[in-house]
């Protein structure tokens, strides 16, 4: 199959799910590359804008005295890797903004960090 066809599929789906995906920042996206064997479709999942770190509201969540916003981002982060985990991709790509600012709290380091050895220890490249 010629390069620009893979190319001109890929960014059809692209396309579509962004559509589809209902979250213009979290989709997931299959790409049919050909072979010798045939073709085979290979799942790549982009994320973007997940703004590690965000504290908002001054509300405290009372069992870590944490703010509560910025503990749900982090919550929900993990969360959202480990269902990328099960969905086995060929490979996670992170489109932007993923802390909050530009000096980011400690925290949110060892978030990602863990967020990392997690798809690591999956063997997805991210």
């Amino acid at each position: 199959m010629d390069t620009w066809l893979i190319e001109v599929i890929g960014l059809v789906l692209f396309i579509i799910g962004i559509f589809i995906g209902g979250n213009p920042t979290t989709f997931l996206i299959g790409i049919i590359i050909g072979g010798k064997g045939g073709f085979y479709c290979w799942l790549l999942i982009l994320i973007a804008d997940t703004q590690i770190g965000l504290a908002a509201f001054n509300h405290l969540d009372p069992e870590s005295g944490m703010n509560l916003r910025e503990k749900q981002v982090y919550d929900n982060f993990l969360s959202a890797i480990d269902a990328i985990i099960k969905q086995k991709p060929g490979v996670l790509v992170h489109a932007g903004d993923l802390f909050d600012t530009v000096r980011p709290r400690t925290r949110a380091y060892t978030t990602v960090l863990e967020a990392l050895d997690r798809l690591n220890a999956a063997g997805i490249p991210s």
